[in-house]
């Protein structure tokens, strides 16, 4: 296993043990849904304010920044950011190796990535993907 399942696995156990109102986004999240992508990081959004407080308990994170929307640790060598995300969003749940993960919907994925620019090939994955299921 590599270490971004690892950590995407430890982070999203421990995750699911808290209150904390929460899902993966970004590629982490294409790669538990089944698209074979290599993340470089993992971004973890989560959706109720005041949640950053609980999250830098449990993670430990001295925020020195101040910034209570972004924050960021390292898990099994892999860098983890947490994002306050404040919009509405289309949750659905994953079985990725035996854990819950709530990830943004394959849709919302789509739109998003097709306003990135470079990212036409993450497109095409995608919609093949869609295509399969």
């Amino acid at each position: 296993m590599s270490n971004i399942s690892e950590a995407i696995i430890e982070v999203s156990n421990i995750l699911n043990k808290s209150k904390v109102s929460w899902f993966l986004g970004s590629s982490a999240a294409l790669l538990v849904q089944g698209i074979k992508i290599a993340p470089n990081d993992i971004d973890i959004l989560y959706t109720k304010i005041g949640d950053e407080k609980i999250i830098g308990s449990i993670f430990a994170i001295e925020n020195s920044n101040d910034s209570k929307e972004e924050m960021q640790t390292w898990i099994n060598g892999v860098k983890v950011e947490f994002i306050y995300y404040n919009q509405a969003v289309n949750i659905s749940h994953v079985n990725f190796r035996n854990v819950d993960i709530p990830v943004d919907s394959l849709e919302n994925k789509l739109k998003y990535y097709k306003t990135v620019p470079g990212k036409e090939w993450v497109v095409g994955l995608i919609k093949d993907k869609m295509k399969g299921e």
